[in-house]
């Protein structure tokens, strides 16, 4: 009878155990494949994968095996992207497996549109009197109509078409587009250099009875010529901010204008009694007429 009950409690203890513990000793863990991705610039060559960021999973866990599949990893280096795809073998649960993957990241030279931009920072301006000034008034010279007629005139004055490039000046931000920057700086050269002058004219009407001045305002200024690249597609910006190249030039720039006040001797000339504006008298008549 001992023996019988002894057997009993066995069959309770093994009964008891054996839907946890046999389950836990036969469990058997995830298939898993791991990526290993490199980065590579297209644009240089260059490993890029310390700096990149790989924007896809590069860890697969079955549920418990893994399918076979097509797998695509996704990654950007600045703000170039690209991808690759890695074929993933069916793995049984519990199953590993490493693959290695190449990304390429960004465009080829092929990929970026040219152009060249200007930015001109203007100097000290000088004044280039244009009409004969020999009257001080109010602190400043001015030349005078002191007349009843009406004055039609014209002056000229320089003025100024091109730029005076300096090629020593081509400073190259990108390397990797040398070949061209050297083929775009020299079409900026051939068409900007040199700074020409020439002869321009203006044409002025000045009021019967007052104070002129013509005159032409000249500027010299700074001219930075920018070669840009403007990225396509997953193309990453290059050089600094997409500048890859800069040059340095000269030029100056005119404008004529001209400016004129109530001559002081007006009132004198038109104040009944003398003037050439009376309306009745032996000055009737008078007025503002164009110079013969």
């Amino acid at each position: 009878m001992k023996k019988f009950f002894s057997l009993i409690a066995l069959v309770g203890v093994f009964a008891a155990c054996q839907p946890e513990k046999l389950t836990t000793a036969f469990e058997v863990a995830p298939a898993q494949a791991t990526i290993n991705a490199k980065v590579v610039d297209i644009l240089t060559g260059e490993d890029v994968t310390s700096a990149a960021t790989i924007t896809s999973e590069t860890t697969l866990t079955g549920t418990p095996a893994l399918a076979a599949q097509d797998y695509t990893v996704s990654a950007t280096y600045k703000d170039g992207k690209g991808s690759a795809t890695v074929h993933i073998n069916a793995l049984r649960p519990g199953g590993k497996a490493n693959y290695s993957v190449v990304i390429p990241v960004g465009g080829t030279i092929l990929d970026y549109e040219l152009n060249v931009e200007t930015e001109v920072t203007p100097g000290t301006p000088s004044l280039l009197q244009l009409a004969g000034a020999n009257l001080h008034y109010e602190g400043a010279m001015w030349a005078e109509n002191a007349s009843e007629f009406i004055l039609k005139d014209s002056a000229t004055y320089p003025d100024y078409e091109g730029v005076d490039v300096d090629p020593e000046s081509l400073d190259i931000l990108e390397p990797t587009f040398e070949s061209d920057i050297i083929l775009v700086a020299s079409a900026i050269y051939d068409n900007y250099n040199p700074m020409v002058e020439s002869k321009a004219t203006i044409d002025y009407t000045i009021s019967a009875w007052s104070l002129y001045n013509v005159f032409a305002t000249i500027t010299p200024a700074d001219v930075l010529f920018k070669i840009t690249a403007t990225p396509t597609g997953d193309a990453r910006t290059v050089g600094e901010n997409g500048v890859i190249a800069t040059m340095e030039g000269k030029t100056k720039v005119s404008q004529a204008e001209w400016e004129e006040i109530q001559h002081p001797d007006y009132a004198g000339h038109w104040a009944p009694g003398h003037g050439h504006g009376e309306k009745t008298g032996p000055n009737a008549g008078g007025g503002l007429v164009d110079a013969e």
